[in-house]
């Protein structure tokens, strides 16, 4: 009698749907990568939900694949890059060295509460862009000294043409008009050169207030706690966030009395400009570090005495605050602080 045949091995149903959504995963990713770029706004939303839902279903192995792929697109969703920046660290680390911008939520949550190999990256992504930056001035200004041109300066102005510390610090006007190299030379000299008491800190409740607003992303209420605080006029204020450069919040970071974890909060989120740049929050939380409580404290005095600093009397307006007070008492304020505080691993 013949024998039959074995019957076939029946397959996992789990490895079919895990093998049906790794076929997936890769073939969206190529035409993402082809078509970088060139999507319309209904492609890239049908690319964002489909990988939404894959992603997840397939290895950790295939998933750092898929991040080396899509790192260096500029156009990528940014809940694909921060769900893969929150991924174990070999998935992470290709977005976090090749991804053209990072979230705030993401530099800080890796500067907070990410692993030693996850800030390293961070550390090598920052070392390599002043590497660049370093040799693309050698290149182009063979004079400068390799130290000089290692410094965050974006034009290096011939000496005699550059401001002078005390006319950096004479009116906001200028302070905001110089280049980053000589603001920050500013803020060291005046850190060396200034004495006085320790400014009083920012009373617990606008502090709470503050980091509340800078969560909702509240522009308006973050500018009017700034004033508030730093006796300034609000265009200043608006003016101290918006800057793209950041040397206006180590200003008022120190005169606040912030902490350096608190401090990036204030860079990461206020201004999306500087907060998406990883070397510039690197640059201003080095600066931080430098500038002297009794410095800021000088400059913001003398910045409420200029012309330039002068406020505008107007008649209030009785919705003035109201920001600020619904970011104080909604239940969506609330739920909105404690979402981002479990994203970085705060309780």
């Amino acid at each position: 009698m013949t024998a039959l045949p074995p019957a076939p091995e029946r397959r996992d149903d789990s490895l079919i749907a895990s093998e049906r959504a790794l076929s997936i995963v890769f073939g969206l990713v190529d035409m993402f990568v082809r078509g970088e770029g060139r999507h319309r706004a209904n492609e890239l939303a049908q690319f964002e939900a489909l990988m939404l839902h894959f992603l997840t279903k397939i290895d950790p192995f295939s998933r750092a694949v898929v991040a080396q792929k899509l790192a260096p697109c500029a156009s990528l969703p940014t809940s694909i890059l921060e769900l893969l920046a929150f991924d174990r660290d070999e998935v992470a680390e290709p977005i976090l060295m090749s991804a053209p911008l990072l979230p705030p939520q993401v530099i800080e949550a890796i500067l907070q509460t990410g692993s030693a190999a996850l800030r390293a990256c961070l550390e090598r992504r920052h070392t390599q862009t002043e590497t660049k930056t370093t040799a693309a001035r050698a290149l182009s200004e063979p004079s400068v000294p390799m130290a000089e041109a290692s410094s965050p300066a974006i034009t290096q102005e011939p000496e005699a043409k550059r401001p002078t510390h005390g006319g950096l610090a004479s009116s906001s006007q200028a302070f905001f008009d110089a280049s980053p190299i000589d603001r920050q030379a500013t803020l060291q000299h005046l850190s060396e050169v200034s004495e006085g008491e320790v400014p009083a800190p920012i009373s617990r409740d606008k502090l709470e207030t503050l980091l509340r607003l800078l969560t909702l992303r509240d522009h308006d209420g973050v500018a009017q706690i700034l004033t508030d605080v730093l006796l300034l006029p609000l265009p200043l204020t608006r003016r101290m966030i918006d800057d793209p450069h950041g040397e206006a919040l180590v200003i008022a970071g120190r005169v606040m009395g912030l902490e350096e974890a608190q401090f990036l909060r204030l860079v990461l989120l206020a201004n999306p400009q500087v907060g998406r740049v990883v070397d510039r929050v690197y640059r201003l939380r080095a600066l931080y570090r430098q500038v002297s409580p009794q410095a800021a404290v000088k400059l913001v005095t003398i910045w409420r005495g200029s012309k330039s600093g002068q406020p505008r009397f107007v008649a209030f307006d009785n919705r003035r605050g109201t920001s600020i007070r619904q970011a104080q008492s909604t239940p969506a304020a609330t739920n909105e602080l404690g979402a981002f505080n479990r994203l970085s691993g705060r309780q």
